[in-house]
Parts: C-alpha cells; structure tokens; sequence
C-alpha cells in the first residue's frame, strides 16, 4: 500500500499517509454500512501486516448504521482511530462523540480532533 495512490472503496476514499498509519476520507453523503466496513476490513488483511492508526477526515457529511459504527474498529489491524472534524458545528461535534462512546467490539481507541497534525501526531502513539 505504501507509494500507491489513493484507493477508492464504497466507503469512500483511502489514502496511505505514512507506514502505519491511512486516511480515510468518507464519500460526500455515504451511509457507512457494515458491508462497507468489512470491505475495508477484507482489504486490510489481504495488504496489511503492520498495526494501524486510522485518520478519518470528514471534510463530507456522511452516516454510519448502527452495526458498521460497533465493527469498524474490530478489525485486528486498527488500533486506533481519529476523527478529525471539518468545522466545529455543534452537531458535527455531538455525532463525533456518541461515535466515541458508543459500545462496540474490538479494543481500538478513537479521539474527536480539529487539527490534522494533532491527530496524527495522537496516531503515532499507538504505533
């Protein structure tokens, strides 16, 4: 996956930032389902071997169901996850943290961030 360029999935568009850690940037308007997770999840294990911290840019507005929202993490590759906000609506921030909450299988760690570089830099604590 590293030097590749961007790949696109049905949940949106994944991106290689630095060994260990991708971006995804979900599909303006996309309801993440749990088929669309465990693509993502397929495609981890068929590419990667290392843990890995997952960078979720939501520069579109987009949706989880329930059951994608308990899985995404389960994955044994994801560690952890930050949610990085595209303006600071109340409800942006509101989702964002019942997200963070929320009970769910696997034991990856997730954070709400409103700078690029302070997620990152969170990611790489993990790794």
């Amino acid at each position: 996956m590293e030097g590749e360029g961007a790949l696109i999935l049905s949940l949106g568009e994944l991106n290689r930032i630095e060994p260990g850690v991708i971006e995804i940037v979900p599909h303006e308007g996309v309801e993440v389902t749990s088929r669309m997770v465990l693509e993502l999840h397929d495609y981890l294990e068929l590419t990667v071997q290392e843990r890995l911290g997952v960078l979720v840019n939501q520069k579109y507005a987009y949706s989880y169901t329930w059951p994608a929202m308990q899985i995404f993490g389960a994955s044994p590759h994801i560690v952890a996850e930050a949610l990085l906000l595209n303006g600071d609506t109340w409800l942006q921030r509101l989702s964002n943290e019942f997200y963070r909450l929320a009970p769910r299988g696997g034991a990856w760690q997730t954070e709400i961030f409103d700078h690029y570089n302070e997620a990152l830099d969170w990611l790489r604590g993990f790794l």
